[in-house]
Parts: C-alpha cells; structure tokens; sequence
C-alpha cells in the first residue's frame, strides 16, 4: 500500500467484545485485540495516506455452514433487543464496508463504526 500510494484497511469484529458471551473469552479478548490493532494501524499508517476502521457487527440473518456451535449464537443473538427490530442482512454489512472503502470516506481512520440495528445501546 506504501508502494501504491494509499490504501484501506477494514477490520471486522463483533459485539462480543464488548457486551460478553459465556465460554467465548478467546474471542472477546481477540476481538479487542483487533480493535487496538486497526487503531495502532490507522495512527502507524496515516502518513502513507492509508487508513484503517473497524466495523462491528451484531446479529445477521446469515449461516455458518460446517459450524457446530452456529446455531447456538443464532438463538442466542435472538435475544438481543434490536431497536430497529430485525436482524441485520448481509447486504447491510456489504454497504457499510463499501462506503469506507469507497471515496466517501476518506477522511475516516481509526474509527469503530457499530452495524448492529442499535443493539449496542441496550449494553
């Protein structure tokens, strides 16, 4: 990207950083790991006109094909209070990720920007 003269990085993590998920601690502390490292990116790599977010997802209407503990969190994220009151598609997402990388965004960097229907304020 140093070579290109630019560039974007897009981190994507989830809710349960920050809200908790019992038995999932690795991926808690995984997912702030993340959240410090877009961060660290988005400071390290400025001067070389490329930047770094982090889109954090809730729950989305979407299958984890071959995982046997999918199910479990698609039940559980049934129990999130939504304000908009649905779960999220994965256009949804697809949107979001395209306008940060797009040229609308390009005085965006270490930013945490939350998809999750408004989820994140019932914490």
């Amino acid at each position: 990207m140093k070579q290109r003269g630019g560039g974007n990085i897009i981190g994507v993590g989830g809710m349960s950083s920050l809200r908790g998920a019992p038995g999932r601690a690795h991926v808690m502390a995984a997912r702030m790991g993340l959240n410090a490292y877009v961060r660290g990116l988005a400071l390290d790599l400025a001067p070389f006109d490329t930047r770094a977010n982090q889109v954090v997802v809730g729950s989305y209407d979407t299958v984890r094909e071959g995982n046997p503990s999918s199910a479990p969190l698609r039940s559980a994220s049934k129990n999130l209070k939504i304000p908009l009151g649905r779960t999220g598609a994965p256009q949804d997402m697809a949107n979001l990720i395209r306008f940060l990388a797009g040229p609308g965004a390009t005085y965006i960097t270490g930013q945490t920007i939350h998809s999750n229907g408004g989820a994140y304020l019932n914490l």
